[in-house]
Order: C-alpha cells, then sequence, then structure tokens
C-alpha cells in the first residue's frame, strides 16, 4: 500500500511538473461580464498588457507595471528597468511560475534597425516587482510587444516593418536561448500587440479600424477564427474558458466568453490575374464579385491573394495584400 501512494504521489507530482513547464491558463477566475477598473493615472503612457499570478493582476503600460487585486485596488507600482539611454516601451507580459515576464523595447516600432543591434529585451520580476534579470533579444527586429508561454516555451512578437506583409511571431526555450521565427500570415499596420494561449491555441490581438477583430491560430499558426472584439491593450486566457480583455478606448478589463463573438467566416481566392473565386465561382473583379454574391457574403471573409498579384491589383482590392487577411464588407 505504502509502494502504491509511493506511485501516486510520483504520478501526481509529474502531472504538475508538467502543467507547470508547459503552461496553461493562469488560475485567475472571475466570472463572466466582470469589469475590473484600472486608473490610468497610475501609470505613464497608455495599457500595453496584462497578466496574473494567483488573484493578483499586473498591469504593463509604456513605462510601469500595476500590481492589483481582482477588483482592481492598487497593491504595488514600480518603474520599468530602463536598459539604455533611449526610450522605454514594455509591452504585454505572461507570467511563468511566479515570475513576471515583460518584452521590452527600446527601439522605435515598425523601423527598421539598419544594421545596428536589435535593443528588444524581456524582463523578469518576482511577484513583489522585485527586478530579477534581463534577456537580449537581438532576433526581434521591429519591436518587442508582446508574449506568452506554451509548451515549454516563450513566444515574443510585436511591430512589423511597414513595407513588409505578415507578421512574424520569436520562439525561445526558458533560457531565451532563439529557437526560430514564425512568418505568419496575417497582416496587420502595427504588428501583433497582444498574445496570450489558452492550454491549446494562440490568441492575437491587434490595433486596428472598428469594428476590432481578435484572431485564434493554431499552435501551428493556421488560421481557427476570427472574434468580434478587441483585446489590443490586453487579453489572457482564463479558467472556464473564459477571456480578460481590454481595448485601448475603455479604462477597464472585462471577463467574456469568446465564442459568442466569434464570426462565420468566409473563404475567397484571388487568383494572380484579380479573378475571384467565391464558393466556386469566378468573378472577373471585385465589382461583379460584390453585385452578385452579396446575397451570401457575410460581415467577415478571409481573402486569400496569390503572391504573384501585381501591386496595381492589390489597391484595386483595397486592403487586399498577398497574404491572409481578415477584410470587413459591408452591404
Amino acid at each position: 500500500m505504502f509502494n502504491n501512494l509511493k506511485k501516486y504521489l510520483s504520478v501526481v507530482s509529474l502531472l504538475f511538473a508538467a502543467f507547470v513547464l508547459y503552461g496553461a491558463k493562469v488560475q485567475f477566475v472571475l466570472p463572466e461580464n466582470t469589469f475590473v477598473p484600472y486608473d490610468p493615472g497610475e501609470i505613464k503612457g497608455h495599457l500595453q498588457g496584462f497578466t496574473a499570478i494567483g488573484q493578483h493582476l499586473y498591469w504593463v503600460s509604456n513605462h510601469h507595471i500595476l500590481k492589483t487585486d481582482s477588483k482592481g485596488n492598487v497593491i504595488k507600482r514600480v518603474l520599468l528597468k530602463k536598459e539604455n539611454q533611449f526610450r522605454r516601451h514594455g509591452g504585454d507580459p505572461c507570467s511563468v511560475d511566479d515570475k513576471l515576464y515583460i518584452p521590452y523595447c527600446s527601439e522605435k516600432f515598425c523601423i527598421p534597425i539598419e544594421g545596428r543591434v536589435s535593443m528588444n529585451f524581456v524582463q523578469v520580476y518576482d511577484k513583489d516587482l522585485n527586478y530579477l534579470k534581463t534577456y537580449h533579444l537581438p532576433q526581434i527586429k521591429y519591436g518587442a510587444g508582446c508574449m506568452t508561454y506554451a509548451d515549454g516555451q516563450f513566444f515574443v512578437s510585436g511591430g512589423k516593418s511597414f513595407f513588409e506583409d505578415g507578421n512574424s511571431i520569436y520562439v525561445y526555450d526558458r533560457d531565451f536561448n532563439f529557437i526560430r521565427e514564425h512568418k505568419i500570415a496575417v497582416n496587420s499596420r502595427s504588428g501583433i500587440q497582444t498574445l496570450t494561449f489558452d492550454g491549446k491555441d494562440f490568441w492575437l490581438g491587434f490595433y486596428g479600424r472598428r469594428p476590432s477583430q481578435t484572431l485564434r491560430l493554431s499552435k501551428d499558426f493556421e488560421l481557427l477564427g476570427a472574434y468580434k472584439f478587441s483585446g489590443s491593450t490586453g487579453i489572457l486566457a482564463l479558467q472556464d474558458n473564459k477571456m480578460l480583455i481590454s481595448d485601448y478606448t475603455v479604462k477597464s478589463a472585462k471577463v467574456i466568453d469568446p465564442e459568442k463573438f466569434k464570426y462565420d467566416l468566409e473563404f475567397v481566392e484571388i487568383d494572380h490575374n484579380g479573378i475571384i473565386t467565391y464558393r466556386g465561382k469566378k468573378y472577373t473583379n471585385l465589382n461583379q464579385f460584390y453585385s452578385q454574391a452579396q446575397d451570401y457574403i457575410k460581415s467577415v471573409f478571409v481573402v486569400r491573394c496569390s503572391a504573384k498579384l501585381p501591386f496595381e491589383k492589390w489597391l484595386s482590392i483595397k486592403h487586399c495584400i498577398p497574404v491572409l487577411r481578415i477584410v470587413m464588407l459591408k452591404k
């Protein structure tokens, strides 16, 4: 019996270690539709993102970290450690093993570094906001702005070049040794703003025109869904498939059920000659597509453009670019 108990405890210990090592949703629990206020006067610069350790929230702005309880009451505020003489800019954080990991950029977002050493970092703090250490991430070119943790690895993203399509997500091990760069076929003007992992999939928040969108991607970075809510200044996967989100325009975070905001996606193919294929039918131009397919068009559809599509054709298709793109249509 004693041997069986030892085996049971060993299994429990292994499961717990795997849970910690490979990551899961944070153990922060709040009912759906709960609002958690924060006081923007407590932080310099606008909110960049948040995470949780236990029942405490950690809000990161351009310059500060704010620790609050689940009702938004401030417990502690600290200034982000400045890495050099250049600008200070924190990003959307994540938490692992009761430590806070914050992407930090001393560059201008979305601007090429032109041969200089990239000044992008991850700063680490304990749950009491004591600074622990900094990791340099020289692989990131356009600004480290958000990060999450999944399957024993850190995933870091942020700004993008204004002159290139798509976004990049950089993968590091637990000691921030660089593993690889993922080019993902999702475009946005200012890169990826927020990033979280729900134990199975990635969720990405963006700045953008209203209505804003949040995208859900598989671990292989395939598009799984688009959602009609904005997590542009904060998105965090919680228990019970809930999400804590914040938008640039509000002064609080809110708990939602993301599945209530899911779009029905329609897929449209555009070849290098600009021929549009939708539900098996072909259209020679966008106006013909609008006029003949309008009864079937949903509020959102995904456009897949050929990489050989001439630039002048892109302009005629407005927001279409040669990568996977979410496009809003109004009837």
